[in-house]
């Protein structure tokens, strides 16, 4: 098994990325714009694949839109790592954009894969979140 590691944009860095390459594993990792410019550079003006998916979120459907692209430069440099990179969007029925995240992956980012990886990805924050919920909880009810 290789193990697959999430992170949040302090971990999307080449370092950290090569390192969990070196000891077998994948990395799924947040990616901001504002601290990967090189990264987002490419993207300027690139045809980068779309794929838009509806869901059913209570009583309403919302557009689940993903938009990814392989090989892109981690950072700026001739020894900079190529990730692949993947976007997804939610959108209400009326048409405003209610999440926008981004990550860089060692993994094959296709058609096929994009909603899963977006999920995997935003499942970090629901896994960070539960001990802090239980935590605040616990000290509310006294």
């Amino acid at each position: 098994m290789k193990p697959i590691y999430l992170g949040d944009d302090l971990s999307s860095r080449q370092a950290t990325c090569e390192a969990v390459g070196e000891i077998g594993g994948h990395f799924l990792f947040t990616a901001k714009p504002s601290s990967h410019k090189t990264l987002y550079s490419w993207l300027d003006g690139a045809e980068v694949p779309m794929f838009e998916q509806k869901i059913k979120q209570g009583a309403r459907f919302v557009t689940h839109r993903y938009r990814w692209l392989e090989g892109v430069p981690l950072r700026d440099g001739k020894d900079a790592m190529l990730v692949n990179w993947l976007e997804i969007e939610i959108v209400d029925p009326l048409g405003k954009i209610t999440y926008r995240n981004s990550f860089v992956t060692d993994l094959a980012v296709t058609q096929h894969s994009v909603a899963e990886l977006a999920a995997c990805a935003r499942a970090r924050w629901k896994i960070e979140s539960v001990p802090q919920l239980h935590t605040r909880r616990r000290f509310s009810m006294n």
